[in-house]
């Protein structure tokens, strides 16, 4: 007789309680132990009692099952919570651990102070299930370090998972699709997501913006009708190992200020009959005008939105003579966020735990524009082009496309990368000459590249 994984659990489970083994020596708790705090068909009364039961750390264990919730779990970031089932692609009429938002807002939220450890704790086993909610979101997490997202299925939110000023996130066998964006991640640090799948819906498969230090391994990022499957603006330091962009007529890959970035044999494809034909790779370097300085705070206010980086590389134009002013235009310095579009500097030759802020007070009027640095992005192997291509028609229409908004681009290489399949293997703006270098790429044989170093 065959018996199932769900069941097994529960017996393991039920036996555990029998034997008085479990609480408080494994510190878990099973939420069906809340449920005289059910009402109707909604869970939330009973998951947060739980939870907070457990603010102290524990286990918090889900049987198969189906739990609607009606508004916001604040979640403690020490509590585990442990869900039975929530394989990779399981159908959805399965018998794991359904979460089921009903409410437009997110469904669960955890927050810690920056740098505050959460001492490894995990969700792991759920099916999350969203409504369409214009604000609906599966998890957020504001601040802390030491997270695992595990064996996770998220579908039909606006955002799936969003992080905010984490470091040490984990994020291992994710499946989410039908999102929005199904993953929004800001100013993350040492991170490590593997073996997952991301996939947006009009919107973004994945957005990391002001990274450091990441390696991301074995994902596929996916995009239905319009958005990108990638977007990378102001990360710093990250790997890309083995991993695949879909991109059905958008952008496989969209970078923007970053540095320090390798993709080893990724795949970068057209996928289906309708794909649009847009661009495998879109590389960006932005600047923008500053509209006001605070000589008090050293705080430079910019005149359009935009995000900045915690310890990203800026550069000025400044076209006032001025000894300050010619030695900024010299020097790449740090930057320190300090809002959405507000940003200081500390000068790149200290260390930036030093904090020495550049004076600034002189920039006030002289029409200084902050130039972005997009730098070092290497592209090792792999493929970029049409995945289905037949003779008469290629689907891709460019490969790699190299853009100038205004910003400073350098050190940029494709090495061993397969270009062969797409309508133009590349658009490199006249900017942006001698930076860009296409090393024994096949479908690159020198032509059209006045803007680029070729060596075949």
């Amino acid at each position: 007789m065959l018996v199932s994984r769900s069941l097994l659990t529960r017996i393991m489970f039920s036996l555990l309680i029998l034997m008085g083994s479990y609480e408080p020596a494994l510190g878990m708790v099973n939420v069906q132990d809340y449920s005289h705090l059910v009402r109707g068909d909604d869970w939330t009364a009973a998951i947060q009692a739980a939870d907070k039961d457990l603010k102290d750390g524990g286990t918090l264990y889900f049987p198969a099952g189906r739990y609607i919730i009606s508004s916001t779990i604040v979640k403690s970031p020490f509590s585990n919570w442990l869900g039975d089932g929530g394989r990779i692609a399981k159908n959805r009429l399965n018998t794991g651990t359904d979460l089921i938002l009903k409410f437009d807002g997110p469904m669960i939220s955890m927050t810690l102070a920056a740098g505050e450890g959460a001492g490894n704790t995990y969700i792991r086993g759920f099916h999350a299930l969203g409504g369409k909610f214009p604000k609906g979101r599966f998890l957020t997490i504001n601040g802390g370090r030491q997270f695992l997202l595990e064996d996770l299925y998220i579908t039909s939110f606006d955002v799936g998972i969003s992080a905010k000023y984490v470091g040490e996130l984990y994020v291992n066998r994710v499946f989410a699709a039908g999102n929005r964006i199904s993953a929004d991640f800001d100013s993350l640090s040492d991170t490590w997501i593997d073996n997952s799948h991301f996939a947006g819906l009009d919107g973004i498969g994945c957005r990391i913006i002001n990274g450091d230090n990441l390696t991301v391994s074995g994902c596929r990022f996916h995009m239905t009708r319009n958005g990108d499957g990638l977007f990378l603006q102001g990360v710093k330091r990250a790997r890309f190992i083995a991993c695949i962009f879909d991109q059905n007529g958008r952008s496989g890959v969209r970078i923007i200020n970053s540095q320090y970035l390798d993709f080893l044999v990724c795949d970068i494809f057209e996928n289906g009959e309708n794909d649009g034909g847009s661009a495998g790779v879109i590389l960006d370097a932005q600047g923008v005008d500053i509209s006001s300085i605070n000589p008090v705070t050293n705080e430079i206010i910019t005149k359009s939105d935009h995000y900045w980086g915690y310890l990203q590389t800026v550069r000025f134009y400044v076209p006032k003579e001025n000894l300050l002013l010619k030695k900024l235009q010299r020097k790449e310095f740090y930057t320190v966020r300090s809002g959405r579009n507000r940003l200081k500097l500390v000068d790149s030759r200290k260390a930036a735990k030093e904090k020495r802020y550049v004076d600034l007070g002189e920039l006030n009027g002289s029409g200084a524009r902050i130039i972005g640095v997009t730098k070092s992005i290497h592209f090792q192997g792999g493929f970029i082009g049409d995945r289905y291509p037949s003779s008469a028609d290629v689907r891709q229409l460019v490969g790699v496309v190299i853009n100038n908004s205004g910003g400073h681009m350098e050190d940029v290489v494709f090495d061993s990368v397969d270009l062969s399949f797409n309508k133009f293997p590349t658009h490199v703006q006249k900017d942006f000459d001698n930076v860009v270098t296409f090393r024994d790429c096949r479908g690159i044989n020198g032509s059209g590249l006045k803007n680029a170093t070729t060596h075949q």
